[in-house]
């Protein structure tokens, strides 16, 4: 004989229920449930320069791009950049998809007929 189920937790309440109605053993009952948390005390006060920057912002709301990003944010929004053009050429000239043809079979054999004229004008000179 199997040992016998605990008992079910009790189902939290519906929007707008009555909390007197709760039953006393449920944890949606307790009072401090209804209350929102409060926000967490801040001893820290922020740095000159932060602040100096928060007050130039919201006193130049006409300025719509911000301030202007850090060198490291810009060089690695170009290097993100530059690198996903790379994977995409790559992606689509490259890429062995098998035997099968596919949506960058016509794009890949231009390719390879522009290579191998390349190669056919360099080698003619040498010959």
């Amino acid at each position: 004989m199997p040992p016998p189920r605990p008992p079910r937790a009790p189902l939290p309440p519906r929007a707008g229920a009555d909390p007197s109605t709760f039953p006393a053993h449920s944890p949606w009952a307790a009072p401090q449930s209804h209350i929102p948390p409060p926000a967490p005390p801040s001893s820290r006060q922020p740095s000159p320069r932060r602040a100096e920057t928060y007050l130039r912002r919201i006193t130049q709301p006409d300025r719509f791009d911000g301030p202007r990003p850090s060198v490291f944010q810009r060089s690695s929004q170009l290097l993100a950049g530059g690198l996903s053009i790379l994977a995409v050429g790559w992606l689509v000239l490259w890429q062995d998809y098998g035997n099968g043809e596919h949506c960058f079979s016509p794009v890949s054999w231009q390719e390879d007929r522009e290579a191998e004229e390349i190669v056919d004008s360099v080698t003619e000179g040498l010959y």
